[in-house]
């Protein structure tokens, strides 16, 4: 790899990875990806490229900034499986699969016409691993029937990386989200209780220092309960 395009290939990491501890929303960051995969390739030939997300044995397109509609709408949505098309091939498989002649394949035989339609002549699809399971694939789609060479491959498989990490990103966040309303609906439900329990509740610190008081009406106290809290 010359030096521009490994220049090319740390700086689409060093944005990407930027992006993802940022906070950037997950479809944002799964769109960068396909963008700096597509741009650094250096490639003769026009490439697509495509990120789909597994649910339920269903691939669904979650970025593909630059793929025409007639074929985002063919793949989105696709049960995974041998023969539907390399995307679902390499989630069955667990493994890369490519595919350099869409018009005599057996894998990619229900897409063909459209793949063909478009002058895309090859495909190679990689799984994106989570820590446990396949999350999705990284497909790229070829105008030019051809074998990815082993520099265009370590980019794939650089890049579907890439996408692991923003995906254990945006579910560590969906969880702490999860985990944070649940404490707030417990707490809510605990107020609730609290003001209507007939006794008075004092909370103290090991201090002896008043930190919450919760119960019965405040007319039970000697003094206000915003003019205790804080004393001892």
């Amino acid at each position: 790899m010359d030096i521009h395009k490994l220049n090319a290939l740390l700086n689409a990491q060093r944005d990407i990875l930027g992006q993802i501890s940022t906070g950037t929303d997950l479809p944002t960051c799964l769109t960068s990806i396909c963008q700096r995969l597509e741009t650094p390739a250096g490639q003769d030939s026009l490439i697509y490229s495509a990120i789909m997300l597994l649910e339920d044995d269903r691939l669904h397109l979650s970025a593909a900034p630059n793929l025409p509609a007639s074929l985002s709408s063919s793949i989105d949505g696709r049960l995974s499986g041998p023969k539907q098309g390399t995307c679902g091939a390499a989630i069955a498989l667990r493994k890369a699969v490519t595919e350099t002649d869409i018009e005599h394949s057996d894998i990619c035989k229900a897409l063909a016409p459209t793949l063909l339609g478009l002058g895309i002549k090859a495909c190679h699809s990689t799984p994106i691993k989570g820590v446990k399971k396949t999350l999705g694939t990284l497909s790229v789609y070829f105008c030019e029937g051809v074998e990815p060479d082993a520099q265009m491959l370590s980019l794939i498989e650089f890049f579907s990386l890439l996408c692991s990490v923003a995906l254990k990103k945006h579910e560590t966040v969906q969880r702490e989200a999860f985990l944070h309303q649940q404490l707030l609906d417990h707490i809510e439900r605990f107020m609730a209780f609290s003001r209507v329990i007939p006794d008075l509740g004092l909370v103290l610190d090991e201090d002896g220092t008043y930190v919450d008081v919760y119960g019965a009406a405040g007319d039970l106290l000697y003094e206000n309960q915003n003019d205790i809290l804080g004393k001892k």
